[in-house]
This record gives structure tokens, C-alpha cells and sequence, in this order.
């Protein structure tokens, strides 16, 4: 027997947690503000979802649609953000009554329940953590007990109920060590090197058997080969910052080469030269680069030695100090500069002492 169109509706809106009566009759828009303002957006999504095309406020409803989805969107995203900040700072009562709340307010969200799985996931694992961390602290005791139990025993060797405490005690070592050494080795496995760390070397002092002996031995080699890894990661990320910052320089000291400001362009081939000298492309630059210097500081150097030679004392120092411009600490052009500031003030101090003889 099938049932009639309006009850079966009714019934999978029972099924499904939704707004149901109020999606079918009466006034849904005042319905839709309680739902909105109490935070049902579930409800709230479903009586738009289910309203009549022939219920008098069907084309306002279905209006607001977009903003209630926003408001739904909103709502969602926030409690995430909220479980995500409890979870991270280790409040996950918290955490879970905040998705617990959220998704009552809003069953249908997926990502809300994406977002609970996620979560769930991470319970599992940190409580994982801590009961490694729970045998751990049992074996770290159970060490330092045996040490004892046989100080005990050595003080008064008759005492028998000493000696089968130190038998319980070593018992329990051997069997905590072999269940440690089992968790270290599933690590190693999956190469979560921290609790094979945590683990593998209690587990040895226990009880150095065999098993936790070679353990311990993975776990060494383990560590090198991640150290080693981290150096290698280390060295290809210097070597692609190496790169980028040659790359820019490069491009930087070509510009200024064209630009014709040949004293930023030996400072960029100096920096060039510095961050990497074996880069081929760099010593092809620089070797174009040392040419095109020399030619022009040979020129100045050249003109101004000449202009000296003829007295010419000014003019030879405008051609030192245009290489100093290039090279600031060019040797030959400092001294040629201060030995013509030398002749100059000589020769003004001569022309005052000639003017001052023939005065009236």
C-alpha cells in the first residue's frame, strides 16, 4: 500500500533530523528568523529545502536561500577554527562537544564531519603517544627499582621475600623490555625515529637481548642516515638560495653595466664573486667585466699621468678621480690625486709669495 505524497514527505523529513512540519505549512518565514536566530541552520536549510512551490511566501523563501547558506557557511567554518584551537592547545573535551554542538545545529555539513573524523584520528594517535609514554615512565621506575631491589638483596642475601621481589621485579623488566623493543621496532618501520628513540634504548638496559640489541643498531644507523638526509636537504636548499641570489645579482649587474655605472657593477661582480665563484656563468662576466675595467681605469690613468707630465695638474686629477669613482681604493689613482694636491698648493703658496714681493 503506498502511502500519500504529503505523508511520505513527512516521513523522510522525520528520517532525516529536518524542519518538517513547518517546511509544509504555516508562516515559514518567521520560522526561518527563530531557526536562524537559535542557530538551527540545519532546520533552517531543510524548510527552504521543503517548502510547497505553491506556498504563499515560496519565491521570499527561496530568496533568502543565499544568505542563509552564507550565514550556514559562516557558522561552519567558525566552530572548526574553535575545535581546531582547543585541539591544539590540548583541550579536546572541548574540542569534541564543540563538533558534537556544531553538527547538531547543522547535520548535513560535510566538511563538519570531515572535520570530526580528522579529529578522532588525532585522538587516537595522542593517546597512542601516551601510553608509549606511560610504558616508557613504568620502565624508566622499573630500571631504577631493579638497581635497588638488588642493593636490598646484596645487604641480606636470606631474605627470601626481598629476593622474589627482585624476581618479580626482573620478570616484569624482561617483559616490559620485549613489548618496548616490539613498539620501537614498528616505528623504525614507519620511520617515526622519536618513539623508536624513546623506546629502543630503555628497552636495551632492561633486558639486552639480542632483539633489543640489533633494534638499538637500526635505530643508530636510522639516526645517521636521517642526519645525513638533513645535511644533503640542507645543502640542495643553500645551493637553490645560492642560485636565486646569483640570478638576481647577475641580472642586477648587468643593468647597472648598461647603464654605464661601472662602479655598481664592480661592486655587484665583487658581491657576484662572493656568493659564487665557481658559478661558470659568473666567470664569464667577470672576466668580460676585469677586460672592459682595465681598458677604461688604463685610459684615466693614462690622460692623467700625461696631464701631470705637462702641468696640467687639474685636469689630471679629474681623470684619477673619475678611477676612484670605479675603485674607491685604487692605489695609483689616491697617490696620483694627493701628490697633484701637493704640487697645486706648492705652487699657490709661490704665486701668493710672488704677489706679496711686487705689492707697492
Amino acid at each position: 500500500m503506498k502511502l500519500p505524497h504529503a505523508m511520505l514527505l513527512v516521513s523522510l523529513l522525520h528520517l532525516g533530523g529536518c524542519a518538517i512540519i513547518p517546511s509544509l505549512e504555516g508562516d515559514l518565514n518567521g520560522q526561518l528568523d527563530r531557526y536562524l536566530e537559535s542557530g538551527e541552520y540545519g532546520k533552517a536549510l531543510d524548510t527552504l529545502t521543503y517548502v510547497r512551490k505553491d506556498h504563499p511566501d515560496y519565491v521570499r523563501l527561496t530568496a533568502r536561500r543565499p544568505q542563509v547558506e552564507e550565514r550556514a557557511r559562516a557558522y561552519e567554518q567558525a566552530q572548526i577554527r574553535r575545535a581546531a584551537e582547543f585541539t591544539a592547545r590540548g583541550e579536546w573535551e572541548q574540542a569534541l562537544d564543540t563538533y558534537r554542538r556544531a553538527i547538531s545545529q547543522l547535520p548535513r555539513s560535510t566538511p563538519l564531519r570531515s572535520e570530526l573524523q580528522a579529529f578522532r584520528r588525532k585522538q587516537e594517535h595522542r593517546i597512542e603517544e601516551l601510553k608509549v609514554e606511560r610504558l616508557v615512565a613504568r620502565a624508566r621506575w622499573l630500571e631504577r627499582a631493579v638497581s635497588l631491589q638488588e642493593s636490598i638483596v646484596r645487604v641480606d642475601p636470606d631474605d627470601w621475600v626481598e629476593r622474589y621481589q627482585l624476581d618479580r621485579f626482573k620478570t616484569e623488566a624482561v617483559e616490559l623490555a620485549s613489548e618496548l623493543t616490539r613498539i620501537g621496532n614498528a616505528a623504525l618501520e614507519k620511520e617515526q625515529l622519536g618513539i623508536a628513540a624513546r623506546t629502543l634504548p630503555i628497552a636495551a638496559r632492561l633486558s639486552p637481548n639480542p632483539n633489543a640489541v640489533n633494534a638499538n643498531d637500526r635505530l643508530s644507523h636510522a639516526e645517521a642516515s636521517q642526519v645525513e638526509e638533513q645535511r644533503r636537504s640542507q645543502m640542495k636548499a643553500m645551493q637553490r638560495l645560492r642560485q636565486r641570489e646569483t640570478t638576481k645579482t647577475l641580472a642586477e649587474f648587468r643593468a647597472a653595466q648598461s647603464a654605464g655605472d661601472l662602479h655598481q657593477a664592480r661592486q655587484l661582480m665583487l658581491r657576484l664573486v662572493e656568493i659564487d665563484s665557481e658559478n661558470t656563468e659568473v666567470q664569464a662576466e667577470r672576466s668580460q667585466f676585469e677586460a672592459q675595467l682595465d681598458k677604461v681605469l688604463g685610459t684615466h690613468l693614462e690622460a692623467a699621468i700625461s696631464l701631470y707630465g705637462r702641468g696640467r695638474f687639474e685636469e689630471a686629477v679629474a681623470h684619477w678621480q673619475r678611477v676612484l669613482a670605479i675603485d674607491p681604493h685604487h692605489e695609483q689613482a689616491r697617490a696620483g690625486v694627493e701628490r697633484a694636491e701637493r704640487v697645486m698648493q706648492k705652487l699657490k703658496q709661490l704665486r701668493e709669495k710672488q704677489g706679496s714681493a711686487t705689492a707697492p
